[in-house]
C-alpha cells in the first residue's frame, strides 16, 4: 500500500513538473510569436496547422503500435495511440527519458517485457531518422547532404534487418556487464520468472518506415501552412521546404536534448535559408515550435481523458 502511494505521488510530481516546464516553454514561445505581428486572418492557417499536427501526433502512436506488433507483441491500436500522445509531452523534461519511462510503465501493465518495450522506443527514433534521411535525399541543392543522408539511410536499413537486429542483441548479452543489465531490467519488470526476453523482429519493418514517412509528411503540411502565413509558397519550393523541414524535425526528435529544442531550429535555418528568406524561415520556425507545443499539450490532454476510459474498461 505504501509503495502504491509513493508511486502515485511520483507520477503526480512528474505531471506537475511537466506542466511547469511546458507552460514556461509555451509562454516563452508565445512572447516571440507576438513580436511577429500576425494578422487575424492568418490565424486560420495556425488552426489548420495545429489540426494537421495533432493528426500526425496520433498517427505516430499508431506507428509505435506497429513496432510492438513487429516485435511479436501486438497491442490494440487505440491503446498504443493513447499511451503515446499521453507520454510524449514528457520529452521536454530534463533528461529526455521520461516519455520512455511512461511507455515502459504502460507496457508493463500489459505484461510486455521491458526489453521489448525499451527496444520499441529506441527503434521508433531509428525509424524516424531513416524517414528524415529519405526526405533529406530530396534536397537536390546540397549533394554533400545527399551523400550523408544516403550513407546514413543505408546503415539504418541494414541495421534494422531482423537477422542483424538479432545478432546485435546476442552481442549485447555477451558483454561483461550484460548480467548487471539483465538484473536491472528484471527489477523494473517485476515478473515472476524469465524476465529477460530478447526482442525479435517478425519481419522487415517496411511498414513502420513508410509510416514514419507519412508522419513527417503530415508534419511538413503543418509547416508549409506556417510558412504560408508569412509568404506565398511557390509550387517549386514545396519539395525543398518539406524535405528540409522533415530532416530538421527528425534530427530534433532523435537528439538527446530535451524536446529537440534548438536542434530543430538550427538545422531548419541552415537547410531552408536558400529556399526562402532567412527572416521568413526564422518566423516560421518560431511559430511552428509553438504549434508543436500546443499539439503535444492538446494530445496529452486528450490522452489523459481517453486513458481514463481505457483504464476503466
Amino acid at each position: 500500500m505504501k509503495s502504491k502511494h509513493l508511486s502515485s505521488l511520483f507520477q503526480w510530481c512528474i505531471i506537475i513538473f511537466t506542466a511547469i516546464v511546458v507552460g514556461q516553454a509555451l509562454y516563452d514561445n508565445w512572447r516571440e510569436v507576438q513580436s511577429l505581428e500576425l494578422d487575424k486572418e492568418t490565424w486560420w492557417y495556425v488552426i489548420v496547422a495545429v489540426a494537421v499536427s495533432i493528426l500526425s501526433h496520433c498517427w505516430s502512436g499508431v506507428v509505435w503500435g506497429e513496432i510492438l506488433r513487429n516485435l511479436q507483441h501486438p497491442v490494440p491500436w487505440r491503446w498504443a495511440t493513447i499511451i503515446f500522445i499521453k507520454t510524449e509531452i514528457a520529452k521536454y523534461l530534463p533528461g529526455d527519458i521520461w516519455q520512455t519511462y511512461g511507455r515502459l510503465v504502460a507496457a508493463r501493465k500489459l505484461e510486455i517485457p521491458v526489453t521489448v518495450a525499451f527496444a520499441s522506443v529506441l527503434l521508433q527514433s531509428v525509424y524516424i531518422a531513416a524517414a528524415g534521411m529519405i526526405f533529406g535525399l530530396l534536397i537536390a541543392a546540397d549533394p554533400t547532404l545527399q551523400r550523408l543522408c544516403g550513407l546514413g539511410l543505408a546503415c539504418i536499413l541494414v541495421s534494422v534487418h531482423p537477422f542483424v537486429f538479432d545478432r546485435v542483441f546476442s552481442w549485447i548479452e555477451q558483454l561483461p556487464n550484460a548480467l548487471m543489465l539483465q538484473r536491472l531490467f528484471n527489477k523494473f519488470n517485476k515478473l515472476a520468472r524469465s524476465q529477460w526476453t530478447r526482442p525479435r523482429m517478425q519481419s522487415y519493418p517496411w511498414r513502420v518506415i513508410l509510416g514514419q514517412c507519412l508522419f513527417l509528411a503530415l508534419r511538413s503540411v503543418g509547416f508549409l501552412l506556417t510558412v504560408a502565413i508569412f509568404t506565398p509558397v511557390r509550387p517549386v519550393a514545396i519539395v525543398p521546404l518539406a524535405s528540409g523541414f522533415s530532416l530538421a524535425w527528425a534530427l530534433g526528435i532523435v537528439s538527446p536534448i530535451s524536446g529537440g529544442v534548438g536542434v530543430f531550429e538550427a538545422t531548419a535555418l541552415g537547410l531552408l535559408d536558400r529556399v526562402v528568406e532567412p527572416s521568413i524561415v526564422l518566423g516560421a520556425v518560431i511559430l511552428y515550435r509553438l504549434i508543436a507545443l500546443l499539439t503535444e499539450a492538446i494530445g496529452a490532454g486528450l490522452g489523459w481523458l481517453l486513458g481514463r476510459n481505457l483504464d476503466s474498461s
